[in-house]
């Protein structure tokens, strides 16, 4: 596979800690972004798509459902 620096600024980052996961939201607020999320068996994955990336981040789902309620009215949201 090519290591292209345009091929990596492409990937979505993922993210580890809440930290970062409050970082991002506030981001994706003030830039008008959207979240996407997808449902697998255990888990959510909420996907935070801003100007110029895409952020990751996995949850539990009575977690991630919480999560999702308080940012329906603060950004778009999108179930996958």
């Amino acid at each position: 596979m090519k290591s292209d620096s345009s091929t990596m600024k492409k990937m979505p980052m993922e993210l580890t800690t809440k930290e970062q996961l409050e970082k991002v939201i506030q981001l994706t607020i003030e830039q008008n972004g959207e979240l996407r999320t997808k449902r697998s068996k255990d888990k959510i994955k909420l996907k935070f798509r801003t100007k110029k990336k895409l952020y990751t981040f996995k949850l539990p789902i009575k977690e991630a459902e919480s999560l999702i309620r308080d940012l329906q009215s603060k950004m778009n949201v999108k179930a996958f």
